[in-house]
């Protein structure tokens, strides 16, 4: 028998977090489908250093459903709020605890009236005319269908698209994704240690401001000494691989203190793999923990900072880039340089492009110098006349990905793209057909930045 519903999200992270919580406000029957056992995404299943950027050099550019969320895991204890980037790499970071962002997300999915099916993968679509029709899913019940008048492909990699034969694009110019890479959470961290030692080498860390980075420390308020963020280790690194300690040739690492004292999570892993391949996938899982012990076995033997530190968690593998599903119009990395253009604009971003080497040690950095705009051309598939696309499987290039695919732009694209397919469901209309003032008034009404 099969479930009916306004609109189907696929994909609970935070784009499809935001995308459903968003259509459900403007009384739509949505249900959001996820296959792991966590929503949120990397937010919760991470660890992840922290929520990136609201902020661009002048303003906040990310607002709406997202920055609600952060006020609630404020309130809630569990998150430092909007802090200075003390590497200056983004205007600001958004450090968080992990399981007060779990608990706030389902606060406001349930006060939304959004139903939630959790591990549960969609096998196949059902397609009419263009459009996708119900879906076929699997998990503990077994095998169920549901239907919906519209659908928000928030997975990720693009998976409803793909199932439903949208064409996309995978990878740069050879057909190679950046690399996988799972984070590692420590505790036991003496980071008045770790800064001393920042004081003493600063020619082992890059600093992406215009202000010194001793000048960066000693201007700091105190919650920002809380929320370190250094990017560098460059001769740790290279004497840990040259002595053989470390099996991954790195030149540099990120490394942020977490929000509880003593916690620090590093970017450090690498694994070259094909994402969309599970074998590869799974192989990169196990690789990456090895490197991530590896990591913390040298730390503790070289570095006094971390003499004491015990490993809180090794993330599951963190996916960059997957599929970008075509839409009516394709984000280009000189258009983000430009502040995007001027077609239909749905969200905003202020990440910098960084793009890291599939098969290297190193990584590209493409400064964005203020916020872009997105275009909800970009959100909107050419192929299926009622799918909608969020998150890092919007219609870009790769180089453009490098920015788009960042968690608060995610959340952005996410409420827009949830917006827009309320609006074509009540409207009965195709998406790209919706009249976009009433596009624009609803993102207004709800709290966003566009432009």
């Amino acid at each position: 028998m099969e479930k009916k519903y306004d609109i189907i999200v696929s994909g609970a992270g935070p784009a499809g977090f935001c995308a459903a919580v968003s259509a459900a406000r403007m009384g739509m029957k949505v249900l959001l489908i996820e296959e792991s056992d966590s929503i949120l995404g990397n937010i919760t299943a991470g660890p992840l250093e922290a929520i990136m950027t609201f902020h661009d050099g002048k303003s906040q550019v990310v607002k709406g459903i997202a920055q609600e969320f952060v006020e609630n895991c404020i309130s809630d204890g569990g998150c430092a709020g909007h802090v200075k980037d003390t590497a200056g790499y983004a205007e600001t970071i958004t450090p968080f605890a992990p399981e007060i962002c779990k608990y706030a997300g389902y606060k406001m999915l349930r006060e939304a009236g959004v139903k939630l099916l959790m591990q549960t993968q969609i096998l196949e679509c059902s397609l009419e005319d263009r459009r996708i029709v119900s879906v076929k899913v699997f998990s503990k019940s077994k095998y169920q269908r549901y239907g919906a008048a519209g659908f928000v492909d928030c997975t990720g990699d693009g998976d409803l698209a793909a199932l439903a034969g949208c064409t996309y694009e995978f990878g740069d110019s050879e057909g190679r994704a950046q690399p996988l890479t799972s984070m590692l959470q420590l505790g036991g961290v003496d980071t008045g240690r770790l800064e001393k030692m920042v004081r003493m080498h600063p020619e082992e860390f890059c600093f992406f401001s215009k202000t010194p980075f001793m000048d960066m420390l000693d201007m700091a308020k105190e919650k920002e000494r809380q929320n370190l963020h250094l990017w560098g280790f460059r001769s740790l690194l290279k004497e840990g691989y040259e002595s053989g300690a470390l099996s991954l040739k790195r030149t540099e690492m990120h490394a942020m203190t977490g929000f509880y004292p003593g916690e620090m999570i590093l970017n450090f892993t690498r694994v070259e793999a094909n994402p969309l391949d599970m074998e590869e996938r799974s192989a990169a899982q196990a690789e990456a923990v090895i490197q991530a012990y590896e990591l913390w076995k040298w730390l503790k033997e070289s570095q006094e900072a971390f003499r004491d530190s015990w490993i809180i968690k090794t993330g599951r593998i963190g996916i960059r880039e997957g599929r970008r599903i075509t839409g009516y119009h394709r984000i280009t990395k000189e258009e983000l340089e430009a502040g995007g253009r001027d077609l239909h604009p749905a969200a905003m971003g202020a990440f910098p492009m960084d793009l890291h080497s599939p098969g290297g040690s190193s990584m590209e950095v493409y400064p964005v110098s203020h916020g872009y705009r997105i275009p909800m051309e970009s959100l909107i598939s050419r192929d299926l006349d009622n799918l909608m696309m969020a998150g890092r499987c919007i219609c870009c290039t790769h180089e453009a990905q490098g920015s788009l695919r960042i968690t608060a732009t995610a959340m952005a694209t996410g409420q827009a793209a949830g917006i827009c397919a309320a609006l074509a469901v009540k409207s009965h209309k195709n998406c790209i057909e919706v009249d976009y003032e009433e596009v624009k008034k609803e993102l207004l009404r709800q709290g966003m930045v566009i432009e």
